[in-house]
């Protein structure tokens, strides 16, 4: 009874700290929308178009990889006065313009990733998860590479700032009652095609950069060649990029839904494609 008793009050304090921060986080967001970011105009990000990434699911699945050299990329990076992340998320946007032009169509209006961000701070080095999801317009309507990747650039700038100015005010633990049930009951509601098909889209994809070891691996004393990460896919998100960093590469691991993308191989080639694009304009300038 004691321990149902402290689960109870602990997250009705967690529910009135979230209550007591909303009228905060509003403030927040809305002068985030007036403050001026450098290079190319700013673009926030609305929902996402309807692509075929972006469908109902099924159990089955694909995947496929691509290794890009980690100095070619940080060349790129300091041409343009913009970071790694910002590089991985400029190639994957030229990879869904190919991908898509062979496959329905590129969209118009620009796709949106799901980019997550860690709210650890400098020093953090405490076991846990802290991270948010930022929305980021990858700019998959312009055709031009640099330009891309500087929209991107700015994008990502943009929506760091407003994760610095908002995460103070975002508890990091928040209450669990009910929430089991309440996720069944969306996941099986969302689970349905017709509803899966016709939900306006928050984000088209999801693309995660995270370091790992700078250093060669070994098994049994031989050496791991490649470390190619696994994440997982979801109803209406056909399509998750999972990079990290290995020994002087960026290794690529596509995940895919077959019902979205049947073919994984052939976006991890458009991968390697649009790298070698916006390396070649790079060096051009």
């Amino acid at each position: 009874g004691q321990v149902i008793a402290d689960g109870l009050r602990h997250d009705l304090e967690q529910y009135w700290k979230l209550a007591r921060n909303l009228p905060a986080m509003a403030k927040a967001l809305a002068r985030s929308h007036d403050t001026g970011v450098r290079g190319t105009a700013r673009r926030r990000p609305g929902f996402g178009p309807q692509t075929p990434l972006n469908v109902a699911i099924d159990a089955e699945r694909g995947f496929a990889t691509a290794s890009i050299p980690l100095a070619e990329v940080h060349a790129i990076a300091a041409a343009h006065d913009a970071t790694v992340n910002d590089v991985v998320l400029s190639i994957c946007a030229g990879a869904l313009r190919r991908y898509l032009g062979r496959h329905g169509g590129v969209p118009q209006q620009p796709l949106v990733a799901a980019m997550p961000v860690s709210l650890h701070g400098p020093g953090k080095v405490e076991l846990t998860t802290q991270a948010t999801i930022a929305r980021i317009d990858l700019a998959t309507d312009i055709a031009d590479p640099v330009q891309r990747l500087r929209i991107i650039r700015d994008a990502t700038h943009a929506a760091k700032e407003t994760v610095s100015r908002t995460k103070a005010l975002v508890p990091m633990d928040f209450p669990t009652i009910g929430v089991p049930w309440l996720l069944h009951g969306l996941a099986a509601v969302y689970g349905r095609p017709s509803v899966a098909n016709r939900v306006p889209r928050v984000v088209n994809l999801v693309v995660s950069n995270v370091h790992g070891p700078a250093r060669p691996m070994y098994l049994a004393g031989a050496r791991v060649l490649h470390h190619w990460p696994l994440s997982i896919v979801g109803h209406g998100l056909g399509l998750n990029v999972t990079v990290e960093s290995y020994a002087g590469s960026l290794e690529f691991g596509v995940m895919t839904a077959l019902a979205a993308v049947p073919r994984p191989r052939s976006f991890a080639d458009a991968l390697l494609a649009s790298f070698e694009q916006l390396q070649a304009r790079s060096r051009a300038r």
